[in-house]
Protein backbone atom coordinates (compact mmCIF):
# COMPACT_ATOMS: atom_id res chain seq x y z
CA UNK A 1 0.00 0.00 0.00
CA UNK A 2 3.02 2.13 0.50
CA UNK A 3 3.56 1.66 -3.03
CA UNK A 4 0.83 2.53 -4.10
CA UNK A 5 0.97 6.33 -2.37
CA UNK A 6 4.46 7.07 -2.98
CA UNK A 7 3.95 6.71 -6.72
CA UNK A 8 1.33 9.94 -6.36
CA UNK A 9 2.57 13.23 -6.75
CA UNK A 10 0.71 16.74 -6.62
CA UNK A 11 2.81 19.14 -8.25
CA UNK A 12 2.09 22.52 -7.03
CA UNK A 13 3.51 25.81 -8.98
CA UNK A 14 6.11 27.68 -7.64
CA UNK A 15 5.66 31.43 -7.40
CA UNK A 16 8.77 33.98 -8.82
CA UNK A 17 6.76 37.03 -9.54
CA UNK A 18 2.89 38.29 -9.70
CA UNK A 19 2.53 41.41 -11.92
CA UNK A 20 -1.20 43.06 -11.66
CA UNK A 21 -1.78 45.40 -14.46
CA UNK A 22 -4.20 48.79 -13.23
CA UNK A 23 -5.38 46.84 -10.70
CA UNK A 24 -7.08 49.95 -9.38
CA UNK A 25 -7.93 48.68 -5.74
CA UNK A 26 -4.04 49.80 -5.19
CA UNK A 27 -4.42 53.74 -6.31
CA UNK A 28 -0.77 54.34 -5.59
CA UNK A 29 0.59 51.59 -7.56
CA UNK A 30 -1.90 49.40 -9.94
CA UNK A 31 0.38 48.10 -11.84
CA UNK A 32 1.87 46.14 -8.70
CA UNK A 33 4.97 43.84 -9.29
CA UNK A 34 6.01 41.33 -6.77
CA UNK A 35 8.74 39.20 -6.91
CA UNK A 36 8.93 36.35 -4.07
CA UNK A 37 12.30 35.62 -3.33
CA UNK A 38 12.10 33.03 -0.23
CA UNK A 39 9.72 30.25 0.66
CA UNK A 40 7.93 32.58 3.11
CA UNK A 41 5.71 35.57 1.64
CA UNK A 42 4.55 37.91 4.09
CA UNK A 43 1.87 40.21 2.90
CA UNK A 44 1.07 42.90 6.09
CA UNK A 45 -1.00 46.03 6.25
CA UNK A 46 -4.33 47.65 7.97
CA UNK A 47 -7.67 46.22 7.32
CA UNK A 48 -9.35 46.96 4.14
CA UNK A 49 -6.27 47.50 2.14
CA UNK A 50 -6.81 44.73 -0.22
CA UNK A 51 -4.48 41.96 1.17
CA UNK A 52 -7.35 39.26 0.79
CA UNK A 53 -8.44 40.56 -2.94
CA UNK A 54 -4.83 40.79 -3.30
CA UNK A 55 -4.61 37.05 -2.52
CA UNK A 56 -7.75 36.32 -4.05
CA UNK A 57 -6.45 37.34 -7.26
CA UNK A 58 -3.78 35.04 -7.24
CA UNK A 59 -5.97 32.19 -6.44
CA UNK A 60 -7.73 33.11 -9.32
CA UNK A 61 -4.91 33.26 -11.81
CA UNK A 62 -4.14 30.08 -10.67
CA UNK A 63 -7.64 28.12 -10.73
CA UNK A 64 -9.89 30.17 -12.44
CA UNK A 65 -11.67 30.38 -9.25
CA UNK A 66 -13.11 32.40 -6.00
CA UNK A 67 -13.83 30.96 -3.01
CA UNK A 68 -16.29 32.12 -1.06
CA UNK A 69 -15.59 31.70 2.70
CA UNK A 70 -19.11 31.89 4.05
CA UNK A 71 -20.59 29.10 2.41
CA UNK A 72 -20.69 26.02 3.41
CA UNK A 73 -19.52 22.95 0.98
CA UNK A 74 -20.01 19.18 1.93
CA UNK A 75 -17.65 17.98 -0.71
CA UNK A 76 -14.49 19.19 -3.38
CA UNK A 77 -16.99 19.10 -6.68
CA UNK A 78 -19.35 21.03 -4.69
CA UNK A 79 -16.86 23.80 -3.24
CA UNK A 80 -15.50 23.82 -7.04
CA UNK A 81 -18.86 24.23 -8.94
CA UNK A 82 -19.84 27.24 -6.36
CA UNK A 83 -16.63 29.04 -6.77
CA UNK A 84 -16.27 28.51 -10.54
CA UNK A 85 -19.74 29.74 -11.43
CA UNK A 86 -19.67 32.02 -14.21
CA UNK A 87 -21.14 35.45 -11.82
CA UNK A 88 -18.62 34.68 -8.84
CA UNK A 89 -15.58 36.89 -10.18
CA UNK A 90 -18.38 39.84 -10.21
CA UNK A 91 -19.79 39.11 -7.13
CA UNK A 92 -16.34 38.87 -5.62
CA UNK A 93 -14.70 41.99 -7.02
CA UNK A 94 -17.75 43.81 -7.33
CA UNK A 95 -16.78 47.05 -4.92
CA UNK A 96 -13.06 46.31 -4.44
CA UNK A 97 -11.94 46.92 -8.26
CA UNK A 98 -13.26 49.09 -10.66
CA UNK A 99 -15.49 46.67 -13.43
CA UNK A 100 -13.07 47.60 -16.22
CA UNK A 101 -10.48 45.84 -14.46
CA UNK A 102 -12.27 42.66 -13.27
CA UNK A 103 -13.97 42.16 -16.67
CA UNK A 104 -10.51 41.02 -18.12
CA UNK A 105 -10.01 38.51 -14.85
Amino acid sequence: MADEFSAKKIGLPEIHRIKLANFDLYSLQPNADVRVDKNVFCLIGANGLGKSTFLNTLIYGLTGAIPDPSRKFSSAPEYFKEAMRSNRTEDYFSGRISEESYAFL
